[in-house]
């Protein structure tokens, strides 16, 4: 498969799944690649690429892959390429999802480190050089690190909540399958995000997005941390994760194969930890509740996408039937905060005429009250 790839504003043919051999052989090894999948991204896009920019490392370069954008990101991002010789610009010629936007990415990064960042969010100043500082005191295979979560409505802030993890470097694979639950509890885990990634152990072990339209970036973790040996956590959030009521991302798109893909992520999750021998009744609990938060979702996703009453409810009478939905209600646990209460329960003891009813519910104040969603939320 071949890209298009923009330098001195001509386009030549690149390899997606590797280098020009001469361009391999006289680069200059550059420390930190990040990696922009741009697709139509032209109102938000100079700001992450300013984010970029203004870091206080200056050892990164810039890979932003235009997923054959029609709004004019890609001469928006031709301009930023005039700018600074580290931007590197890459075209796909037909538009292949962001999964091979962000495999285009890796195949011609020249860095040590992978970073991901989506076009609509935001970094820290200090953002790669609190990474590099990780890297430089301890070698590691992923260096990981918090997040903002922003709700956003208009040019207002309705909501915001901090993620970070436990400071600390770890070196034996015990304790960092023993510390996946935790992260995963957290929201830091399937995020791609949310890291720097060891160049060599990616593309080492052939590691890639998968081509599903959702959860392709857990199933991309739980590959990589079957791999991973040298872990280092950095306790502050450096990331800015932005909802935005105009935007469209995957979390409120509908999805036609939606739950299939979560029960991929929920079996995956479920099989890493008994490879680990780390599946504890309180990591099968969270799943659990994962996944019958992913049921409400998938009932909440068919009903905007005015999918009738009837055939919600055969739909979720049907979903009822499949043997993870035994496992996970067998193991859903007995205490649950109000949010889950109210949205699980009905869901478990299969009343789906209840769920829908309190699905609805949920709906509106997702669409009205944003605000009161994103606080509800982590009452979940």
């Amino acid at each position: 498969m071949f890209s298009l790839s923009i330098q001195d504003k001509k386009c030549t043919i690149v390899q997606e799944t590797g280098e020009n051999r001469d361009e391999v052989e006289n680069r200059e090894e550059v420390l930190l690649s990040v990696i922009i999948p741009v697709y139509n991204a032209k109102e938000y896009l100079p700001h992450a690429v300013e984010d970029i920019l203004n870091q206080t490392c200056p050892d990164w370069e810039l890979l932003l892959v235009d997923d054959a954008s029609s709004d004019g990101s890609l001469e928006m991002v031709r301009e930023f390429e005039k700018k600074d010789d580290r931007i590197r610009l890459i075209c796909h010629e037909k538009n292949k999802g962001v999964s091979a936007a962000r495999n285009t990415g890796i195949a011609n990064a020249r860095g040590e480190y992978l970073l991901f960042m989506d076009a609509d969010d935001r970094y820290e100043p200090t953002l790669l050089e609190e990474v590099n500082h990780g890297i430089q005191n301890a070698p590691a295979d992923v260096v990981l690190f918090g997040f903002w979560e922003e709700y956003i409505r208009g040019e207002k802030t309705v909501y915001q909540k901090e993620f970070v993890a436990t400071e600390g470097y770890y070196s034996d694979p015990h304790e960092i399958h023993k510390l996946v639950p935790d992260l995963n509890r957290r929201t830091m885990y399937g995020y791609p995000w949310n890291k720097a990634y060891r160049t060599g152990l990616v593309k080492e072990n052939h590691f890639v997005f998968g081509a599903d339209s959702f959860g392709e970036d857990i199933l991309f973790n739980i590959e990589v941390f079957d791999a991973v040996t040298f872990l280092s956590v950095i306790a502050k959030p450096l990331y800015h994760y932005i909802n935005r009521s105009e935007k469209k991302r995957l979390t409120g798109r509908y999805i036609q194969n939606y739950m299939h893909c979560q029960k991929k992520r929920i079996g995956g999750l479920l099989a890493q930890q008994k490879r680990w021998n780390t599946l504890d009744e309180a990591t099968y609990g969270y799943l659990s509740e994962e996944y019958f938060r992913s049921f409400f979702s998938m009932m909440e996703r068919e009903y905007a996408h005015h999918t009738s009453k009837e055939e919600i409810i055969e739909m979720a009478e049907k979903e009822s039937a499949d043997d993870l939905f035994a496992r996970m209600a067998e193991h859903l646990p007995q205490t649950l905060g109000r949010a889950k209460t109210f949205m699980f329960l009905p869901l478990k003891e299969k009343d789906f005429k209840c769920a829908y009813d309190r699905m609805r519910a949920v709906s509106f104040v997702r669409r009205h009250m944003g605000g009161l969603f994103a606080r509800l939320k982590q009452d979940r």
